[in-house]
């Protein structure tokens, strides 16, 4: 039987199988960073960095990536992930964090290649990520942001990160900004496919929701609003 052996985030892997490197990253080695958004190679939700290039883990298999180098989030330099989260945070690029983790492989693929991107050449390299929650401008701030980061040009500002002072006219570094970057959340927001289910709406032109299969919130908005997309018609293609 062929076996596939590859490196990932500087560990030598083995396998015999042949599989999406997606379900493998998550799957067998439980590497949450990399969502499962499409499994088409549409979303790039599942992106990580294969010898220094942005690839989406869907289109990928074990067997093409024999010998190959693979890094995720969690493989990601201490400097790195700072960075990304801090840049992220300061400029309100997270929401619901689906497709976080992917978008900070694109920008640390390039900013490793380019320490100072224009905005222009974020633009490009994020190209094949989808944000359903909002327009990129605040992710391209945010690689920027990292990127200057990383070069020296800006600095960490920890106070704003545990900051306790909000209100009109002032920054607000979101408390769970650090948990969706890293793809360390153990809250619903999570939502994995392991945690949750794909339910289209009744309007032929409106975007698949992922709602969460259970939720602790006790917050009466947010468990009505669970209720009304859980009472929307499932998904049943795919």
């Amino acid at each position: 039987m062929a076996t596939y052996s590859f490196f990932v985030n500087g560990q030598e892997i083995t396998t015999e199988e042949n599989k999406s490197l997606l379900r493998f990253l998550r799957d067998d080695l439980h590497l949450t960073s990399v969502k499962d958004g499409c499994s088409e190679g549409a979303c790039g939700t599942c992106t990580v960095v294969i010898d220094g290039i942005a690839t989406k883990g869907c289109v990928m298999t074990t067997k093409l990536a024999q010998g190959k180098h693979i890094l995720t989030v969690e493989g990601l330099t201490h400097e790195e992930q700072e960075a990304f989260v801090y840049a992220f945070g300061a400029v309100g690029a997270v929401q619901c964090g689906f497709c976080i983790p992917g978008m900070v492989m694109s920008g640390a693929a390039l900013v490793r290649q380019n320490p100072n991107p224009t905005e222009e050449e974020v633009r490009w390299a994020i190209r094949g990520n989808v944000c359903r929650c909002t327009g990129y401008k605040k992710i391209i701030e945010g690689i920027q942001l990292a990127a200057a980061v990383l070069r020296g040009e800006a600095q960490i500002d920890e106070d704003l990160e545990h900051g306790d002072e909000y209100g009109v006219g002032k920054r607000a570094f979101r408390v769970d900004v650090r948990r969706k970057v890293l793809a360390t959340a153990s809250t619903p927001m999570t939502w994995t496919i392991a945690t949750s289910r794909t339910w289209r709406t009744r309007l032929p032109c409106a975007p698949s929701t992922l709602v969460p299969a259970s939720s602790r919130s006790t917050h009466p908005r947010q468990r009505s609003c669970l209720a009304f997309l859980a009472s929307l018609r499932p998904r049943t293609c795919r």
